[in-house]
């Protein structure tokens, strides 16, 4: 094991002074002041201000005594964190690193800076939303690296420039940096697009600062069950999202529930020189590296045996046999491996530890045990296990594709397109197979279902009529009382809706025609 590595260390009053004595910055507030004819020193106040509610206060100390906290955490809610990757090649002094992960819990940053931590790498400062500072949470996140942004700058000159030296500031220090740049957790378990926003100031940065080259370190993240589910199924169903704070975290951690392993895997880390340098760094070419870093990690997911199961559960007709379903998961199984899908230890012993996995989703009350060596959908939890199958559904795009016909190829693209914003280019061609098994197309054809759905109800009615049609109450927040099978929530009918709001009437009937071919035994969708 290497020499562990020095923590940053800084005083939070001596930053401060930098940040107000940078040359750019006082040039940029010279110019602001002269332009809307305000006083140079009131805004410098209001700069100060702005700077002590985004800056980090990074203490080494913190960091020893968060990562003891954070082991409690995941020796009693969880039975390991697995990683995957070369992580000892972020061991290069001769670099550092800006890491961006995917996003499915307020569990990823602890987990990424903890497991950096043991292996002898500091942790990252890491760009938090400013719903996080609350007190006393927002003090200590602090101390761990976290610094706060606000989720919407656009129009404030002044704390963009604030931001934006702040940024400059941590690329001269120099620093490495965590940035989550879906903007937020994945609700319904699929990658979201990426918001470019603040990569695009850090890579600003790297041009006119940087003391140390940078290389970006994709992420992606998974868990055999994500900890905030529950809240993300209630937001499916229309209720609002809750506001962080002190009680909604304590309420969060006293649910005694056994989560599993969390599977973190690391990518190749991606130059930001040798980009800049091909690519440059204009917005395009921002957007661009944002998009193919998560087309990376989306195709890096870690597939664990409860996504394979939750395919099967959602596919196959009930009762669920036992013996069919088995079945369903090893032919999943064997899709995904030859597709070269990574799969965790577990899942690719699918077979031996079948009878466990089952006892942990009868735990979960995803399904309930029936007589007869069958087991049935437990409804409330069906929108818990959507969020499982979304999660791996872009691997079975292809499936989709191959029972299309090509009159009806573009049409497909473009719903793959909508439902998966960041699909990897090549996912076609990689993940063929000459013949896709009943089960690989039934779950390809989840893709596309809601869409059937919705077509079902759609008779030029307002979204709530349809809502209505669909036996949903959007007004009843949190309630996962609905009656189709599909797994149809608020959301996923206001994202079809939308879809279909963009088409017009012919385009609307060739999306039915398209449709009956999936699903020649549905009545008339139209």
């Amino acid at each position: 094991m290497s020499k562990k590595k020095m923590f940053p260390q800084y005083k939070h009053n001596q930053v401060l002074q930098e940040l107000l004595g940078d040359p750019l910055f006082i040039s940029e507030i010279k110019e602001y002041a002269d332009s809307i004819n305000a006083s140079e020193k009131e805004l410098l106040r209001k700069s100060r201000k702005i700077f002590r509610q985004i800056a980090s206060r990074y203490q080494g100390m913190g960091i020893h005594i968060a990562a003891f906290c954070i082991k409690l955490i995941a020796t009693t809610f969880f039975s390991g964190i697995k990683t995957y990757g070369n992580t000892n090649a972020f061991e290069d002094d001769q670099y550092q690193y800006l890491y961006l992960p995917s996003h499915r819990s307020h569990m990823d940053y602890l987990f990424v800076s903890y497991v950096l931590f043991l292996k002898n790498i500091a942790p990252p400062h890491i760009a938090a939303g400013i719903n996080l500072s609350f007190f006393p949470m927002g003090m200590i996140f602090r101390r761990l690296g976290a610094f706060f942004i606000r989720r919407r700058i656009s129009g404030n000159f002044l704390y963009l420039q604030c931001l934006k030296t702040y940024l400059r500031w941590l690329i001269a220090f120099p620093l490495s940096i965590e940035l989550f740049i879906e903007g937020g957790r994945s609700r319904d378990g699929k990658i979201r697009k990426p918001q470019t926003g603040i990569l695009q100031l850090i890579f600003e940065s790297f041009g006119s600062r940087a003391s140390k080259p940078y290389k970006i370190v994709p992420i992606s993240i998974n868990y055999d069950f994500t900890p905030e589910v529950s809240s993300y199924t209630q937001e499916q169903h229309g209720k609002e999202k809750k506001k962080e704070s002190l009680f909604s975290l304590l309420q969060s951690s006293t649910r005694l529930e056994k989560y599993h392993e969390c599977h973190i895997r690391f990518l190749d880390p991606i130059d930001t020189h040798d980009w800049i340098q091909t690519h440059g760094n204009n917005k395009a070419s921002i957007q661009n590296l944002a998009t193919q870093v998560m087309q990376s990690v989306q195709q890096a997911t870690v597939v664990t045996p409860f996504q394979i199961i939750a395919c099967a559960i959602l596919t196959l007709s009930t009762p669920l046999f036992e013996d069919d379903l088995y079945q369903a998961c090893l032919q999943i199984k064997q899709y995904l491996e030859s597709a070269g899908v990574m799969l965790t230890d577990e899942a690719k012993n699918f077979e031996q530890n079948f009878p466990n996995i089952v006892d942990k989703i009868l735990k979960k009350g995803w399904v309930s045990r029936q007589p007869g060596f069958s087991y049935q959908v437990v409804d409330a939890n069906r929108t818990t296990i959507h969020y499982y199958l979304h999660s791996i559904l872009h691997f079975f795009a292809p499936a989709l594709l191959s029972i299309t016909s090509t009159e009806y190829l573009a049409l497909a693209n473009d719903i793959i397109t909508r439902e998966f914003p960041v699909l990897a280019p090549n996912f076609a061609s990689t993940l063929e197979q000459p013949e896709t098994k009943t089960i690989i197309k039934e779950i390809g054809r989840c893709i596309v279902l809601p869409y059937a759905e919705i077509l079902k109800a759609l008779h030029k009615e307002s979204l709530d009529k349809i809502v209505h049609h669909l036996a949903f109450n959007p007004e009843q927040k949190g309630s996962h009382k609905h009656t189709n099978n599909s797994g149809l929530t608020y959301q996923k009918i206001k994202h079809a809706h939308d879809f279909f709001s963009t088409k017009s009437d012919e385009e609307i009937r060739q999306i039915d025609r398209y449709l009956q071919t999936l699903f020649p035994a549905a009545e008339n969708l139209l």
